[in-house]
């Protein structure tokens, strides 16, 4: 009996020693982290993303957007945006496209461009024919080099464009710079930034081109500014010596 007695209180340590050294059951053993799924705000930026992605079905991940660079989300033409009651408006799905170098947004009808703060690794960006309350947010795109906003100026409409450009003092990378008709009167700016060699800045309301004498240009477009003195980037050619050969200025600077 006490031979008997003995081997169940061993069996019984046994089982308790099992229970605490073996790896318990967790219930989160089966909890694998799930993908995150985009529930796009905006119909149209969806859409876009869809057919950039060429997937028109199914769920797009954060791990999905993750792995896109370039992004074109434009409008061919006014037509076309206004067939789309203005097309995108809300662009803060982008947020979760954190590797994208390539952005374009032409003629929709953004207002707020924060979103666009957190792409860092935007080396280019176009958003013409969209008229953005506030291009601040973009002072955080260090990459950039080729940036183009033009028709952004409609003041019968109550767009007046952007007279102020600061916020690209720190695009120290920056070498393509075209604002056609876009409100831009200083353009202090673009002389501290080194790289720049294209500069398409006509149908504006610039009256000091002086910053430009800074760059080393190859190519610009200054017609239709309300320019009266061009003395601080003649002769051009001593001026900038590397212009293009075929280069001829669209306006009557000598």
């Amino acid at each position: 009996m006490k031979k008997l007695i003995t081997v169940l209180l061993t069996f019984v340590l046994l089982l308790q020693l099992s229970a605490c050294t073996g790896k318990p059951q967790s219930s989160d053993s089966s909890q694998i982290d799930e993908p995150v799924i985009i529930n796009f705000t905006d119909l149209y930026l969806e859409e876009g993303i869809r057919a950039a992605m060429n997937k028109s079905t199914g769920d797009i991940t954060v791990s999905d957007a993750e792995m896109v660079t370039v992004l074109d989300l434009s409008n061919k033409d006014w037509d076309t945006m206004n067939a789309k009651n203005g097309g995108i408006k809300d662009i803060s799905d982008l947020k979760y496209f954190t590797n994208l170098t390539e952005l374009h947004l032409d003629l929709n009808d953004i207002q707020d461009f924060s979103p666009l703060s957190t792409l860092t690794q935007l080396s280019t960006l176009t958003f013409n024919g969209v008229r953005a309350k506030d291009l601040s947010p973009l002072k955080s795109l260090t990459n950039m080099v080729t940036l183009g906003f033009s028709w952004s100026y409609a003041p019968d409409q109550g767009h007046y464009g952007y007279e102020n450009i600061d916020f690209m003092a720190d695009m120290k990378k920056l070498e393509v710079f075209e604002a056609r008709n876009a409100g831009i009167k200083n353009i202090t700016v673009l002389g501290e930034l080194p790289k720049l060699w294209s500069v398409f800045i006509s149908d504006n309301l610039i009256t000091d081109v002086s910053p430009l004498a800074k760059l080393d240009l190859k190519e610009f477009s200054l017609a239709n500014n309300p320019i009266t003195d061009y003395s601080s980037i003649t002769p051009i050619r001593e001026v900038f010596p590397n212009l293009w050969t075929d280069f001829e200025p669209d306006v009557n600077i000598e």
